[in-house]
Order: C-alpha cells, then structure tokens, then sequence
C-alpha cells in the first residue's frame, strides 16, 4: 500500500510538471510567433523597396518568358537577341518568370 502511494505522488508530482511545462512552452510559442510575424512585416516593407534596385537579365525574343540573375546563366544560350539588363520588377511586370536553371 505504501509503494502505491508513493508512486501516485510521483505520478501526480510529474503530470503537474507536465502541465506546467505545457503551459509555459505555449505561452513562450504563442509570443514567438507574434514577435516573427512582426518581424517578417518588418523585413517585407524593407525588402520590397529594394526590389527596384535588383537587376536581372532578359532576352527580348518571340518566345522569351523568363528572367535570369546570372548573364552566363544556360537558359539565356538560346537567345536570339540581344539580352538586356531590366529591374526585377520592370521583368515581372511583363510577365517573365525566375529561370527554372536558377530557381
């Protein structure tokens, strides 16, 4: 009887640990996901004035839909023009998407 007991102290003793380990992780969870969440709001507005200033590289063919960060990059050997430097967003405003060799 005494080992019973003894045990369902223990027992009793580790749920409540359990339960408090619970709570505090939650708690401690639910405010880094606020604190990211204001830091990745933070970050996007920054990031998204930048998007003028990155150059990427285009070709101007008939049959041309994407951009490249590299000039060498191997999607651009079949271009069958010139190929020009454009901002990121001037290249997706014309609806070029990310080269599938850079992605």
């Amino acid at each position: 009887m005494r080992y019973i007991k003894s045990n369902l102290k223990t027992l009793s003793l580790a749920i409540g640990c359990f339960i408090c380990i619970q709570i505090f992780t939650s708690f401690t969870l639910n405010s880094n996901i606020r604190q990211t969440h204001s830091t990745n709001e933070f970050i996007s507005s920054n990031v998204s004035h930048k998007v003028s200033d990155i150059q990427v590289y285009i070709c101007k063919g008939p049959t041309s839909k994407r951009y490249h960060y590299n000039k060498s990059c191997r999607g651009l050997n079949s271009c069958s023009t010139k190929i020009y430097k454009v901002s990121l967003s001037e290249a997706e405003e014309i609806g070029r998407t990310l080269c599938g060799w850079e992605d």
